[in-house]
């Protein structure tokens, strides 16, 4: 499995009160599941330090992994001050009758990957609405450049509106970062588990 802590370097993300920034709270979160998940699958980081590699980057180490799921990492932003929910985001299924050989090259790889991917997304929303994330979690399609060429099962998520004081608190304390982590993990053995077949 690959996770993908958005931003880094000198793309902070989205900034909110107190010091919060993206690009660290997506690494810190990464590196918690990395932990959570070592003993269940082999997992692959596109940044395991304050780099930011760019898109193409991102999907070339993804793709030529070979693994079987894409996570991106990122937080949410808004006009609003008020606490967001966690979103997480999965391509929307390929138009009947499209002309493949119309697309561009980027977008062939995920194509065969649609409903794996929103599979996914909604075991981990799944997981994720539990006590310890008192936050909504909803599941959404969107057209997400970073998801399109990859080859394997991939969706974006979202945890909450780092512009809100509130959430920016939230999202920095490592206790709840930890329970973010557990979370995610939960979804992402569930998912993996549902494919195991059974003799």
């Amino acid at each position: 499995m690959v996770l993908d802590p958005g931003h880094g370097g000198g793309d902070v993300g989205v900034e909110g009160m107190a010091g919060a920034m993206e690009k660290t709270i997506t690494l810190r979160l990464a590196l918690a599941i990395q932990k959570e998940l070592k003993e269940h699958c082999t997992l692959i980081m596109t940044r395991e330090r304050d780099n930011n590699p760019n898109m193409v980057q991102r999907a070339e180490s993804a793709n030529r992994s070979g693994a079987d799921l894409f996570i991106s990492l990122h937080t949410g932003s808004a006009s609003s001050q008020s606490p967001g929910s966690i979103r997480i985001f999965h391509l929307p299924p390929d138009p009947a009758g499209a002309d493949a050989a119309a697309t561009p090259l980027w977008d062939h790889g995920a194509l065969p990957y649609n409903r794996q991917s929103a599979l996914l997304a909604q075991s981990l929303a799944e997981a994720l609405t539990s006590r310890e994330i008192p936050r909504k979690t909803s599941v959404q399609q969107a057209d997400m450049f970073m998801l399109k060429p990859l080859t394997m099962p991939a969706i974006l998520i979202e945890a909450g509106n780092l512009t809100s004081p509130q959430d920016a608190l939230w999202l920095m304390d490592s206790g709840n970062q930890q329970a973010l982590a557990k979370a995610i993990a939960r979804g992402v053995r569930n998912h993996i588990d549902s494919f195991i077949q059974t003799p």
